[in-house]
């Protein structure tokens, strides 16, 4: 296991202090080292399977997490006001 998956591990567990299952949940910014992380994984040929179980969370997780940082679901706009 590399050594930023085993860090990761140990700052989702201080984060979640003990819940599971459902009851976990993710900052924005282990989402973003997830990504990240992943992203570097993947270029040197490795799953999205093997990087999430290295980070200790679902598949599908790290999937969404990557998919959502490549095209966000909304774009900012400028609001202008009509006189």
């Amino acid at each position: 296991m590399n050594e930023r998956a085993r860090r990761f591990r140990q700052v989702a567990r201080a984060e979640n202090r003990g819940r599971t299952g459902r009851a976990i949940r993710y900052s924005e910014r282990l989402r973003e080292a997830a990504v990240t992380f992943a992203r570097r994984e993947v270029s040197h040929g490795r799953s999205l399977s093997a990087i999430a179980r290295d980070l200790g969370v679902a598949p599908n997780n790290v999937a969404r997490w990557v998919r959502s940082a490549r095209s966000p679901r909304f774009e900012k706009v400028a609001v202008t006001r009509e006189v």
